[in-house]
């Protein structure tokens, strides 16, 4: 009943990689028939080729490694290949069998991790977009950590506006940049970003004086968002 209703896919494999159970989620997974796995070498169906395509030789294989070492191996980024010859990234835990003393088999328990690379390249994607964005800006940006004041992060403008380099500006706080600081962390505490972990100022320096530079963390800055 426990590997009928399991979600994950979960395989037995005897000491030469053939199946000895398959539950009904690792079937469905793989594009097969319960009957067509068992018997069958596994590598040889679902783990023959790398995430590139090429040929994954069996002696490499991790999983049958567990056979030899005894241990508990796992891997949280690879593929498994199905019955159309299309392949889908899994996470994936080889357990030895251990009977008497003496290893007998391995359970293999994976999911299918394709909503979670997704998610992973989507944030990849905005943080690349909120790189370019930020080192592009022509206007000085400074993020801080919300809680601690603390300069996390700045681009080039900054730099340039400042003349410090940004290891000096990461071991700042909002004290250290601020003409009048008391003035400053006022503002803050006024700001609706008060408990968010990160503060954006983005200080537009075009038609500003230099006094009005000089003190914008005593007064409103300029631009500000929080995440």
């Amino acid at each position: 009943m426990i590997l009928n209703s399991a979600g994950e896919g979960i395989l037995g494999l005897d000491l030469q990689g053939n199946h000895t159970f398959v539950n009904p989620a690792a079937a469905r997974m793989l594009g097969y028939e319960i009957e067509e796995l068992i018997g069958r070498h596994s590598h040889t169906i679902w783990h023959h080729s790398k995430v590139d395509g090429s040929p994954y030789p069996e002696e490499e294989c991790p999983i049958y490694a567990v056979h030899r070492s005894g241990a508990v191996h796992t891997k949280d980024n690879d593929v498994f290949w199905r019955k159309d010859g299309t392949s889908f990234p899994v996470r994936y835990t080889n357990t030895p069998i251990i009977e008497d003393g003496n290893i007998i088999g391995a359970v293999v328990s994976f999911r299918d991790i394709t909503d979670r690379k997704q998610v992973q390249e989507s944030l990849r994607e905005s943080e690349e977009k909120y790189r370019l964005l930020f080192e592009g800006e022509s206007d000085a940006i400074l993020v801080f950590d919300g809680p601690s004041r603390r300069i996390i992060d700045v681009n080039p403008a900054a730099l340039n506006l400042y003349g410090y380099s940004r290891e000096e500006f990461l071991k700042m706080q909002l004290k250290d940049v601020a003409a009048e600081p008391e003035e400053s962390e006022k503002t803050f505490q006024s700001l609706p970003a008060a408990g968010y972990r990160r503060i954006y100022i983005l200080l537009c320096c075009a038609g500003y004086s230099e006094r009005q530079r000089q003190r914008y963390l005593g007064d409103l800055p300029s631009c500000y968002a929080c995440a």
